[in-house]
């Protein structure tokens, strides 16, 4: 089905393709026939939205398009046949009906996209590189594309260079290596981080927090319940301060010490596993880049209790106790300035903490008790009406379903209740990496691929379409909240459809594979990185459903120049599977711009149009349907229309009346509005319009950049070249304009006007590095600089600045770059050779990135990483990065013929399980891999030889 359903999104705009591959024969029927061909197809759906929005029409039957009976030809009728042709709905629920279930003949099957002949003009060249057996041909004529599992390596760098210094071979620079880096940087930065402010600062909270637990126990008479309270507490605080000192044997109050012995010896030892609800000690285990540095072990144990012992809300022990910590935490301002400061950074960087903080349970003793409080503090709790009194309120929803208490909270990363809530403890036992990848990667690959467990286990299903709209629910700041939530946004965009000149192999489904590959290895790269990993808030509740709004809110632009607006949904919880728009305009002063797309109308990146009837001027009719719906979301971006101003300066609002939003199921999306956006029309030229059309696009980026090289593109007007006000016009220039062109910058300013240039700068002739390729993902490096640039925030309000500015600087920069190449790949512009070189050339840029004497060395931080993610009983699931493995794509150049081989790298994924409770640490996963190392997921088959 799913290569059936890219076919019908790519043939709905040509309509001699829909007769020839998107028919279905079904003799003998009648209703949904529209264009009475003996089929009822993709073009009967077609025909019918046309019909709908009065659109001329050679050939259509009205008798034959009210499908639903209720004596209206709409874009309901219109849904309904394409359900039918995509065997979503087996009748139709009007007066005229299918032919029974069997006696419809099934539907003839649709071939998979025609991909790259597997001969490229460079084939003698790439094989003299990288020698490939017939299977190997085979794979590579079938796919487009294939991934080599006989050739390994280690490092970026070196496979990076080993491309360039072959001199004739592409290089295809791949996502999986600027995630790379981004992880070394990130995780080395969290390791200085770790060293220079958490652990001494931990330090210094525990050791003063113990002193002030010791302090009330000794003080506490007459009160036997808090006398108790306090001892457990204490016995917490010892734990937890021994373990920041590295201390093996207590040295506190003789009464408490053997309780606190004992679990010392379990953590050091870390392999007893009590029984349930008891504790499984091999998760103090130090792995990751907790093992070589001994303060970094003693801080690896003591975050591990804090985040492991939970104060619960329904023992009144665990309140009290609780309680008591809060008080005291409260009443000392220096120990609540510190846990306030390790709090905000630990939020930042992974993310806000789940469960109730000391400092939320301060707050509601305060709530619960009112006046009386300030007198007695939590020594009301003595009494056991006020213990039952304050649960009581802890329970009717002061914290929603938070039903425990923790001295610092779990600050997990937004993924990571998916295992707790797809496993059932009976019978699926353990998860799977593809449940992060179907739900929280939103990737139709994954959701494919755990099709057996959504037969085998009942309810699955419905648990992972759940957690999916949960996910897609979740708004821009829930994502962009912290660094470990924005790394997993950004590994999102690797799911999303693409358009424009998408090459023919990243329109398969294993290339939908190749790219769930990357994104469950970063996200195992991730999580190596924070190997305590905390857990989820709740989803933000969907609200405002049927939304409808234009991007952007504000539109002011130049006469006679080209701009766009953007059309976005709110749709809930719901998929949207057709919509019905009218939207207006003053003519007077602008008019749609029918040379692109569908008369000026083309999809946005979530959506879909089927037809538009632009025939009156100062209006525009639109109408989409798509069977299966796209979403849900709170923001889908549905249409681009495109738009040309007038000639005459004044302002002209664009109105858009929503007659309709439907779902798969024909049931109506919230309750549209009508929505509008105002245009200001300015008189005058555009700073960074070079081309003098009116408007600011890459067109002029790519024009700066020309002029810069020497190649003096004729019709430029030089003085709005210069947009970074230097008094030259060079390539950053060019930069700039792009930058603006594509959002990263708001605005162009320059105060004084610059002069032409007297002469042409004289170019460096170089010889002409090969055409290469950038993995087409624009969104994708744009949240990779936004990653960076959240990073550098995060340390420099945390009072931390300077820690790996510059390489995050860089890397934020190099994602700039290659999104904007990914882009001139999508509009089937040629890159220039400069930009070629930068490519071919990138294995330098990452070796002077590694060089520097204060950053980790890239040959001592390899790719093989091993993180245990999940647990039952003594099975421990483990997810892994291996080798890099060279991946060989087959494109075709823009503006020619000729078709090319390029190679780059990719991470390697593994899933595998460890029996006896054990748990790796990466020099063991190394030694594993390299002597009998676990099978690739058996999904990877399909594009790994």
């Amino acid at each position: 089905m799913a290569g059936k359903n890219k076919q019908i999104t790519g043939c709905i705009s040509i309509i001699v393709i829909l007769f020839t591959l998107c028919n279905v024969f079904v003799a003998g029927t009648e209703c949904g026939n529209v264009d009475e061909n003996t089929t009822i197809d993709i073009v009967d759906a077609f025909l019918i939205a046309r019909y709908y929005v009065d659109l001329p029409l050679e050939i259509f039957n009205p008798d034959f398009a009210d499908v639903d009976g209720n004596s209206l030809i709409d874009i309901v009728d219109a849904l309904l046949v394409a359900r039918f042709y995509v065997d979503l709905i087996d009748e139709f629920p009007g007066l005229c009906q299918t032919p029974a279930p069997d006696d419809t003949p099934s539907p003839t099957a649709v071939p998979e996209p025609t991909t790259t002949p597997l001969i490229s003009d460079n084939y003698m060249e790439l094989t003299s590189f990288i020698p490939l057996n017939a299977s190997e041909e085979d794979k590579l004529r079938e796919n487009g594309f294939i991934v080599l599992d006989s050739m390994r390596e280690e490092t970026f760098t070196h496979v990076y260079s080993g491309i360039a210094k072959a001199n004739t071979i592409p290089a295809f620079l791949t996502v999986d290596s600027l995630l790379h880096v981004f992880h070394l940087t990130y995780a080395h930065m969290l390791e200085t981080v770790e060293l220079d402010f958490f652990y001494p600062s931990l330090r210094e909270l525990l050791t003063g927090f113990e002193t002030e637990v010791a302090i009330e126990y000794e003080s506490i008479t007459n009160k036997p319940f808090l006398k108790e309270a306090c001892r457990r507490l204490l016995v917490f605080a010892s734990v937890a301060k021994c373990l920041i000192n590295g201390e093996t044997v207590s040295s506190g109050l003789p009464e408490i010490a053997p309780e606190v012995n004992g679990y010392l010896n379990a953590v050091y030892e870390c392999s007893l596993v009590e029984p349930y609800p008891g504790e499984d000690y091999t998760n103090y285990k130090p792995r990751s880049h907790y093992v070589n540095n001994p303060l970094l072990t003693c801080y690896f144990r003591a975050n591990t209790w804090l985040e492991r012992k939970k104060f619960n809300v329904n023992v009144q022990y665990d309140v009290t106790s609780a309680s008591i910590m809060a008080s005291l935490l409260t009443a000392n301002p220096a120990l609540h300035a510190l846990y306030e400061k390790i709090d905000t950074l630990m939020s930042s960087l992974k993310n806000k903490t789940s469960g109730i903080t000391p400092f939320q349970l301060e707050s509601a003793m305060r709530d619960s008790f009112s006046t009386i409080y300030d007198a007695d503090g939590y020594n009301l709790l003595e009494l056991l009406e006020n213990r039952s009194l304050f649960q009581n309120k802890l329970f009717t929803g002061i914290y929603g379903e938070k039903l425990y208490i923790q001295f610092l909270g779990e600050h997990k990363a937004i993924d990571t209740r998916i295992f707790e809530e797809t496993t059932t403890g009976e019978d699926r036992t353990l998860p799977k990496g593809l449940d992060v990848g179907a739900a929280v990667f939103n990737s139709q690959a994954a959701y494919e691929e755990l099709n057996d467990d959504m037969i085998l286990y009942p309810g699955f299903q419905s648990q992972i379409d759940f957690l999916k709209a949960e996910y897609d629910s979740l708004t821009n700041d829930d994502w962009t909240g912290s660094a470990s939530n924005f790394w997993l946004y950004a590994l999102r965009t690797l799911s999303e459809e693409i358009s424009g000149n998408v090459p023919l192999f990243s329109q398969t489904g294993a290339w939908e594979r190749e790219k769930l590959n990357t994104q469950l290895a970063s996200w195992t790269e991730l999580h190596s990185d924070s190997i305590y990993f905390p857990a989820t808030p709740s989803p933000t509740p969907v609200a405002g459903a049927g939304n409808v709004w234009f991007e952007p809110e504000e539109i002011a632009t130049a006469i006679n120049a080209d701009f766009i607006t953007e059309v976005h949904l709110n749709s809930g919880s719901q998929r949207l599977a057709a919509y019905d728009f009218t939207v207006t305009y003053d003519d007077n002063y602008m008019s749609l711009n029918t040379s692109v797309g569908m008369d000026g109308v083309e999809p946005g990146v979530d959506g879909f149009v089927t037809a538009v009837n632009a025939a009156e001027s100062g209006t525009v009719r639109i109408t989409g349907i798509d069977a299966m719906g796209k979403g849900p979301g709170l923001d889908l971006h549905i249409l681009t229309i495109y738009w040309r101003a007038g000639p005459t300066p004044g302002n002209s609002d664009i109105t858009n009346n929503i007659h309709s939003l439907i779902d798969p199921d024909t049931a109506v999306i919230g309750i549209p509005s009508v929505t509008s956006v105002t245009v200001a029309i300015l008189e005058g030229s555009l700073l960074g319009d070079v081309n003098s059309d009116g408007s600011v696009n890459i067109i002029d980026a790519l024009l700066t950049a020309q002029y810069y090289v020497g190649l003096n593109p004729p019709q430029m007007d030089l003085s709005n070249a210069d947009v970074n006000c230097t008094g030259t016009i060079d390539i950053v220039d060019a930069l700039v304009i792009a930058q603006y062109f594509v959002g990263l910058i708001d605005e162009l300013e320059c105060d004084t006007p610059t002069p032409a240039p007297t002469g042409i700068p004289t170019p460096t002739v170089t010889p002409a590095p090969p055409l290469c390729f950038v993995e087409p993902y624009p969104r994708f490096y744009e949240r990779l600089g936004g990653m960076c640039d959240k990073v550098i925030n995060s340390l420099n309000e945390a009072g931390l600045p300077g820690i790996h500015t510059g390489k995050f600087q860089t890397l934020a920069a190099w994602a700039d770059t290659f999104g904007l190449l990914a882009r001139k790949h999508l509009d089937g512009i040629p890159l220039t050779p400069e930009e070629n070189n930068q490519i071919h050339k990138f294995w330098i840029e990452l070796g002077i990135y590694f060089s520097t004497s204060s950053f980790v060395q890239e040959t001592d931080s390899k790719a093989q990483i091993v993180t245990d993610m999940y647990s039952y009983e003594e099975s421990v699931l483990h997810e892994a990065v291996g080798n890099l493995h060279p991946i060989i794509v087959l494109y075709p150049v823009p503006k020619q013929t000729e078709v090319l081989a390029a190679v780059g790298y990719v991470l390697s994924y593994y899933e595998f399980i460890e029996t006896e409770n054990y748990r790796l640490s990466d020099e063991e996963w190394i030694e594993l891999l390299n002597s009998s190392p676990p099978g690739r997921p058996d999904w990877t088959d399909i594009f790994v030889e």
